[in-house]
């Protein structure tokens, strides 16, 4: 192809993004009015909100710009290592010759290039000045640049940063291309270089293959470690895919050893222990520059090779990197939403207290926020004392190791073999300190590469903090809705004692697991690369090079110079192997990791203040009751249209693709087929890690704009390690078409159904209530930890019910309270199998009532029928010989003298019996929830059949 049809191509992909961030930026600017519009009306929220978001306004503002911008800027940096080939990289992507190239010529600043009309640049001098110069030709404006950014022997730059605009086709894409000085040129330039790298969205790193070895680990891993210090420091998130490796100077690779030289590099950047964090081989590249340039400059301008390859994952980059940062605007907008609904709530909340009742609750809530706050510093303060301790064992152990014999003996022993023929004492132990260090280094990641101990304890305090964190974000956040729904009894809902974690909570905490990919955001969490930076200490090694003082050997190297160097070697090793002088440096290297995770910890304990904050001026807020009640109303429906408008987009546009696709899946068979889902045994099309037969939960409940925020509680709950009445969620699937849209969970394969277990056991007669119990108690204590959640178990039946391998009861359709579609209930219909454990009242479309709590119960009450019966609810009505419409069939059950109830054939007259008969009716009835149910089935808990209090014999059925 040419460049202009590659070009071309380039531009028709940078604009697919631009409806989303219209969107997102219209949201952005309601929820800017709806901010404004309370701070003129005198209501206290923007106070409370500025507390818990540093600069609030102006970072709304400037989102909004950002977002409803012409165009984005993606900046792209190009890194590498001085006489890399980067500006010749960078001439050959804009198709021009820019950037000064020649060998003595090496760039001393960063340079950002972007489009421009004009041939323009700023200059942006290391105070707060600048220099701006127009061009009239692309010649003059790299002959300025040449003389005032090539770098001139040690002189430093006078610039901090350049701006270069130029009317090139690549850059109207939204590419915003960054060139670096050398890394390693200076200590200082390399601090600066990698201190923007964060700022870019991506970035190319060229390797100069002309050299031995081409990739230099320790420069990488020098690279990856800054990377992750600002990560850690700054809470941001960075994709490892949105990095290049270029290969250049391929030209300068004798034929005959580029394959080696290809694989060497490969191996080295996708090493787990050395390379780039999830590094694979179509990140890397081979190109010569020289050669793809001269090709391009021809009249024809051809691309071709690998450099057409390059320009074809840089047109991935783009959208690529707008993505993130529309995922982290949307979420702070989240968070904003959420907090401001969550402070309009509690406003509300206070308004029918009496001064008594709001000091109670205020109190309360002192209370549990001040624990709070405890446990979270004593969580962090105890795990950083774990972690020292685990780090001095290790340390321990390392040396003991480092001063085994055997290993003294494979480090110390070259020192025989060494030539020190008319070589000096001084020129003599530097050979053995370079050698040695080297041997060290190796030796020690040898070692921690097969024991994996600091991997081991870094990964173990990993994962403390994947469960506890959340759990502070759930209790603060439900602290917050206790407070809330805090009832004048001073009651607190069952939810509060065991939260689900919030999705936004959840988001946050996803991608804590090491290895694992995330599942809602396709974004890398700081804490995934702990595995990486916990082996820092293998980095660190070369500092030891300054603290090792060797023994004064000289006089006996005269003598005798290979014991003498022996000996100089050993002493070295036993002052490196030191503790004392070990741990320090191992610390230092580990210290980017306890920073992030006091930065969590100072994040908690922000909120918490300014909830106590919130709480102090609760006392002496001057708000009248009226102010308000009609204040806080009108602007808690404003808020939550903003809050769903903003999660439907999030979920729907900006993340579908993070969600798995009914595709990607092979369909086996249908386990269970009812009116408002199935459940389908699946089996992934792509092997993965988990290639483990499955099922999906294809429910009919369509999500939008209104009943999104529903939805969410649902996914919570499918999520949630803490519902054990569910089979693991594996992931979630998202199904859409042009008009619909459904969450899908993919869960773990159940064994079967509830029936075929029932159906399998032997029930000893005598012992059947206490054993029909012990079937039928987790149905109803699962239904009940789920209406505590205000959630919801639609179309309970012994064949949507399911039992896993363990025998344990898993209730698999999740979803809210809500009207079903009646066009899932046609009057006319005979097939009336699928409509018998739904209540009469959800299907009648006369007088229909929303599906809710007592409805769930209504199906327990007909399992429990069937399981002591052994037969199935109505079965005489729906096969019976005359066929009856729906219609027919739901005056039939409105009327309760059809209710189901056991008879004396079945025991009654027995406690037990009466019990289990007694909540049979009730459920039906409507009149009992799921509680009261198992306080009502006590008697049946341990219960044995005493016949003698029975109205007819009891037989087995």
């Amino acid at each position: 192809k040419t460049r202009d049809e590659v070009i071309r191509g380039l531009s028709s992909d940078a604009e697919n993004d631009t409806i989303l961030r219209k969107i997102l930026g219209e949201i952005f600017t309601s929820t800017i009015q709806a901010l404004q519009d309370l701070r003129q009306s005198g209501d206290t929220l923007m106070g409370h909100l500025e507390q818990c978001f540093d600069n609030l306004s102006p970072r709304l503002v400037n989102e909004e710009s950002n977002l409803l911008s012409e165009s984005i800027k993606c900046p792209i940096m190009v890194l590498g290592e001085t006489g890399s080939g980067k500006s010749s990289f960078i001439n050959l992507v804009l198709g021009c010759e820019l950037l000064p190239h020649s060998l003595l010529s090496n760039t001393n600043t960063i340079c950002e290039i972007q489009y421009g009309e004009n041939f323009k640049a700023c200059f942006h001098l290391t105070g707060s000045s600048k220099e701006e110069h127009s061009f009239k030709s692309l010649e003059e404006m790299r002959q300025s640049l040449s003389n005032k950014i090539q770098k001139k022997g040690e002189q430093k730059s006078l610039y901090k940063r350049v701006e270069i605009f130029l009317p090139s086709d690549i850059l109207k894409t939204g590419l915003l291309i960054v060139d670096s000085p050398g890394i390693a040129d200076t200590g200082e330039m390399t601090d600066i270089v990698l201190g923007y790298l964060i700022k870019a969205c991506a970035f190319i790193y060229i390797i100069n293959s002309e050299n031995a070895g081409g990739v230099a680990p320790d420069r990488l891993q020098h690279l990856f470690k800054k990377v992750v210090e600002k990560v850690f420091r700054d809470e941001q998130d960075y994709r490892s895919t949105c990095a290049m490796f270029i290969c250049n100077k391929w030209d300068q690779v004798p034929y005959e050893e580029r394959s080696k030289v290809y694989q060497d590099t490969v191996k080295k950047l996708c090493s787990e222990s050395t390379g780039w964090p999830n590094c694979t081989e179509d990140q890397i590249f081979r190109l010569s520059t020289k050669e793809a340039m001269f090709i391009q400059d021809t009249p024809e301008r051809y691309i071709v090779g690998h450099f057409a390859a390059v320009l074809h994952k840089i047109n991935g980059l783009i959208p690529e990197s707008r993505h993130i940062l529309l995922i982290n605007s949307a979420r702070f907008l989240q968070q904003v939403l959420d907090k401001a609904a969550m402070f309009i709530e509690t406003s509300l909340s206070d308004v029918n207290l009496s001064q008594e009742e709001r000091m109670i609750k205020n109190k309360e809530t002192l209370e549990d926020l001040t624990k709070l706050r405890k446990d979270v510093n004593e969580f962090f303060e105890k795990e950083k004392n774990n972690f020292d301790k685990g780090l001095e064992k290790i340390i321990r152990d390392l040396r003991d190791h480092l001063r085994s014999k055997e290993t003294v003996s494979a480090l110390c022993d070259f020192t025989h073999s060494m030539d020190t023929a008319g070589v000096k004492w001084k020129e003599a132990t530097i050979k053995v300190r370079i050698k040695l260090y080297d041997s060290i280094t190796e030796e020690i990641q040898r070692w921690e590469t097969q024991n994996k101990k600091l991997e081991i304890l870094g990964s173990g305090m990993a994962k403390q903090f994947q469960q506890k964190f959340p759990d502070f974000d759930s209790k603060l956040f439900n602290l917050q809705k206790r407070y809330i729904q805090h009832s004048k009894s001073g009651k607190m809902v069952a939810e509060d004692e065991e939260p689900f974690v919030p999705v936004i909570v959840a988001e946050k905490f996803d991608n804590i697991n090491l290895g694992l990919k995330v599942l809602m955001g396709i974004s890398i969490s700081p804490v995934l690369l702990i595995g990486a930076i916990i082996r820092l200490p293998v980095w660190g090694i070369k500092e030891l090079a300054r603290k090792v003082k060797g023994h004064m050997l000289e006089k006996e190297y005269d003598t005798d110079p290979k014991v003498s160097l022996r000996k100089y070697a050993e002493s070295i090793l036993e002052s490196t192997s030191d503790p004392i002088k070990m741990k320090p440096i191992m610390e230092n290297e580990v210290s980017p990791m306890f920073q992030y995770l006091d930065n969590q910890r100072r994040r908690v304990l922000q909120q918490i203040e300014a909830e106590l904050n919130l709480l102090d001026k609760r006392k002496e807020e001057k708000e009248t009751r009226e102010f308000i009640a009609k204040n806080c109303s009108s602007q808690k429906v404003r808020f939550e249209r903003l809050r769903r408008r903003l999660t439907y987009f999030y979920k729907i546009e900006l993340m579908k693709n993070s969600y798995k696709k009914l595709s990607e899946f092979e369909l086996e068979e249908t386990l269970y087929q009812g009116l408002f889902g199935e459940v389908c045994k699946v089996l992934p099309k792509v092997e993965t890690d988990h290639h483990l037969e499955a099922v999906v939960v294809k429910n009919k409940h369509r999500i939008d704009g209104v009943n999104i925020m529903e939805h969410m509680r649902v996914e919570e709950a499918y999520r949630s390690k803490r519902f054990v009445y569910n089979m693991p969620c594996i992931s979630m699937m998202l199904e859409s078409s042009s008009e619909h849209h459904f969450f899908w969970p993919v869960l773990s394969l159940p064994k079967c159904s509830f029936r075929s277990f029932v159906k399998s056991k032997l029930i000893n007669p005598e012992e059947k209530t206490q054993t029909l119990y012990t079937y039928i108690e987790p149905v109803i204590s699962g239904l009940d930890f789920l209406h505590t959640k205000k959630l919801v178990h639609v179309d309970v039946s012994q064949d949507s019910v399911m039992v896993d391998q363990n025998d344990r009861v898993k209730l698999m359709h999740i979803t809210y309270p809500q009207k079903l579609d009646l066009s899932l209930f046609p009057e006319a219909s005979t097939e009336l199998e699928q409509f018998v454990h739904f209540h009469w009242e959800t299907m009648s479309a006369s007088s229909q009532r929303e599906y809710s709590f007592q409805h769930d119960m209504y199906g327990v009450g007909l399992m429990m029928w069937e399981i002591w019966t052994g037969q199935k609810a109505f079965q005489q009505v729906v096969t019976g010989l005359e066929p009856r419409t729906l219609l027919q069939f739901i005056r039939f059950l409105s009327m309760n003298k059809n209710s189901l109830r056991l008879g004396v054939e079945d025991g009654l007259g027995i406690l037990a019996v009466n019990a289990w008969n007694d909540c049979i009716i009730k459920c039906q009835n409507l009149s009992i929830n799921a509680a009261d149910l198992l306080n009502t089935l006590a008697p049946c808990k341990n219960s044995t059949f005493d016949y003698s209090h029975a109205q007819a014999p009891l037989y087995s059925r």
